[in-house]
Order: C-alpha cells, then sequence, then structure tokens
C-alpha cells in the first residue's frame, strides 16, 4: 500500500511539473480572413454574381416573354433561379481574386462606360468593385458595333466565371 501511495505521489508531481515546465503560448490570429474586405457585384443580362464578406452566390435570369406566343425584344419580367447561395470562399481565392482586380488595372480604367453608348441597343454587363478603400462601378454595353470592353473588364469578369465555376463542382 505504500508503494502505490508513493508511486501516485510521484506520478502526481510529475505531471504538475510538465505543466510548469511547458508554458502555454498563444499564437497571433489575423484579425479578419483574408480577402473579406473585397466587394464585387457583377451582373449580366443572364447572371448576378455576388462575392461579400468573403461568400459568393450566383443567380441566373430565366426572361419570359411578354405576350404569350409572341417575341418582344423587351421582356417585362424574369425569374432567378439560385446556382449558388453564401458558399464560403477560402483565403487563397479570396486572395486571388483580390490580385487579379489590383493586377489587371481593372481600378485605374479611364471612364466607366465601355462599349455602346447609353442611347444604343445593347446588352449591359456591370462590375461594382469595392477593395483597399477604393470603388468602382463600370457599365460594359456589348454591341457588335462598338468597341469591345476593355481587357481589364474582361479578364475580371472571367475569373469570376471560373471561380463561380470552381465553387459549383
Amino acid at each position: 500500500m505504500k508503494k502505490a501511495v508513493l508511486l501516485f505521489t510521484l506520478l502526481a508531481a510529475c505531471l504538475h511539473l510538465a505543466a510548469q515546465v511547458i508554458p502555454y503560448q498563444e499564437l497571433s490570429r489575423p484579425e479578419q480572413k483574408p480577402g473579406t474586405d473585397l466587394k464585387i457585384y457583377f451582373e449580366t443580362p443572364h447572371d448576378l454574381i455576388v462575392v461579400r464578406d468573403g461568400f459568393i452566390s450566383h443567380q441566373s435570369k430565366i426572361y419570359h416573354e411578354s405576350t404569350p406566343g409572341g417575341y418582344n425584344a423587351q421582356p417585362v419580367q424574369y425569374s432567378a433561379q439560385t446556382v449558388l447561395e453564401g458558399i464560403p470562399l477560402n483565403g487563397n481565392q479570396l486572395l486571388a481574386l483580390k490580385d487579379q482586380i489590383k493586377n489587371t488595372g481593372l481600378l485605374a480604367l479611364n471612364g466607366n462606360a465601355f462599349g455602346a453608348p447609353g442611347h444604343q441597343n445593347g446588352e449591359d454587363h456591370i462590375i461594382r468593385v469595392e477593395v483597399d478603400g477604393q470603388k468602382r462601378n463600370l457599365i460594359y454595353r456589348r454591341n457588335a458595333s462598338f468597341p469591345n470592353a476593355p481587357g481589364p473588364f474582361n479578364q475580371v469578369s472571367e475569373y469570376l466565371w471560373w471561380l463561380v465555376t470552381e465553387v459549383e463542382q
């Protein structure tokens, strides 16, 4: 019995010493997930992609004819099908998107409207972006008779589509 008490006392002393020898150290933590300050709104006539607070959402628009059995170039209503709703992006995806916006020169584009003028027919493609305190609202009206969208506009929109495809899988 004395041996058991002695062994228990020795074990308790070792555990107590071990706890004192290896102090717990708190590692620094980032204040927020990288890239959560990034906000993007990208709308085309058929889709809407939103990146906000580290999450991505995608809606697909389906236009309905205004008159049954007839054709109208300007449909009066559409329904939206949610493809993605609030899917979290990882830090690498958010940082890569942020880099894509900065490195393509999207924020440095001259002007806010591209393609066909407002009085011409065309499909509006809109990018609203907010990153690192900078905001830009850009619109490209697609019409075959007018210039294509600027390179940075195309590159960012293509990257957004790639990101949506990656997340949807």
